[in-house]
């Protein structure tokens, strides 16, 4: 399979926070649907995929990503 570049998704947008492009904090390893359902989503939409992935025998916990999203954002106005 492999990956594509759907798979790296920057957690804070490149063109809003162009300093943290390459920070590796900032750039997250998901599946591609997760990355469109982050970027595009709704949070219906992504509850819904969290049950299809428990019904899978694995979990998807955005909390995850949108605590990172939070502690970046502070972590920029610093930088």
């Amino acid at each position: 399979s492999g990956f594509n570049p759907w798979n790296f998704a920057h957690v804070l947008s490149k063109k809003n926070y162009p300093l943290f492009r390459l920070l590796d904090r900032n750039i997250q390893i998901i599946t591609d649907r997760e990355h469109r359902l982050f970027d595009q989503g709704t949070m219906d939409s992504r509850a819904a995929y969290s049950e299809e992935c428990l019904d899978e025998g694995y979990t998807c916990d955005w909390q995850k990503l949108f605590t990172l999203r939070d502690e970046l954002k502070e972590d920029y106005k610093k930088a």
